[in-house]
């Protein structure tokens, strides 16, 4: 993280995310999986909560305010550098507001600097609790200096101000990802695209596109159950075989295969059919797979 020299791979990471106290969720996944793949973290909390955000009871939050800015401007005074920035969860718009100031000066000092973008803000067709179109009107702002942004469907559509509906064809996610490329990402992978065409077909997964015109399904098995941490889980993934200088597909790839093992895990472990996801044991394994992409 500290003065920039002549590099192979992506050594370093800004991570921005929520932090829960205690719940496997948001940047308690993130770390956790980047070191895995062999790279410093560095951590920006965007909230604070004493749990998972989903859970009940008096939850404790502890906002940012100004702190957000004044931790980007300590580390440009004393010379922090990445080699990349990961965003999950903002809190409010000016976190995206500064966040995107503080890359584009970031940038205009290393120009190699990757951005990797999971656009938060809701499922289902609808916003989270204190979602709303400002929000999706910033992170479209933000998407057109990003390498890779990884929205789920809803907020594909929330991105593009268009009409969500559960059993999208193929061939309109191609389209869906082909209007987030025009908004200047250099490449959009969609998560939970599945194949509607295919009658009784149980797969699910990624679907992506890149400005170089490359563009494909990547689907794995599809499991009853709801696992909280997926979406945390696998842009750490994707963007640990990024920055370690694998193809788009070839990131997806690989995060396939351990999601196919993780999730009827979690599943397993979980004591109800919504639980969080259990990545601690394949940690190994994950670090194994990177350890050799970088010698």
């Amino acid at each position: 993280m500290y003065p920039l020299r002549n590099k192979k791979y992506a050594e370093s990471i800004l991570v921005v995310n929520d932090i829960p106290g205690a719940g496997r969720v948001a940047g308690s996944i993130n770390l956790p999986v980047v070191a895995a793949a062999q790279l410093e973290a560095a951590i920006l909390p965007t909230l604070i909560l004493s749990s998972h955000a989903g859970e009940q009871g008096n939850m404790v939050r502890y906002s940012m305010k100004e702190a957000f800015q004044q931790m980007l401007s300590h580390w440009e005074e004393v010379g922090y550098h990445f080699d990349a920035v990961l965003t999950g969860y903002f809190a409010d718009v000016q976190q995206i507001d500064d966040l995107s100031n503080y890359y584009l000066r970031a940038k205009a000092h290393n120009p190699s600097i990757k951005l990797i973008m999971d656009p938060i803000m809701g499922d289902h067709g609808r916003f989270y609790k204190g979602f709303d179109k400002e929000v999706a009107l910033h992170l479209r702002e933000l998407i057109q200096y990003a390498d890779i942004v990884m929205p789920n469907l809803t907020e594909a559509c929330l991105i593009l101000n268009q009409e969500y509906k559960e059993n999208f064809q193929v061939e309109e996610i191609a389209g869906i990802a082909q209007d987030i490329l025009s908004l200047g990402a250099e490449t959009v992978i969609i998560t939970g695209a599945r194949d509607h065409n295919e009658v009784g077909d149980n797969k699910i997964g990624f679907y992506y596109a890149c400005q170089n015109g490359e563009a494909g399904t990547v689907l794995h098995q599809h499991f009853d159950g709801y696992v909280f941490g997926t979406g945390d889980t696998v842009i750490s993934l994707v963007a640990g075989n990024f920055l370690a200088g694998e193809t788009i597909k070839q990131s997806i790839e690989f995060t396939s295969q351990i999601v196919e093992e993780l999730i009827p895990y979690s599943i397993k472990k979980n004591d109800y059919q919504v639980g969080p996801i259990h990545f601690e044991p394949f940690l190994a394994t994950i670090a194994e797979h990177f350890i050799s992409l970088r010698q």
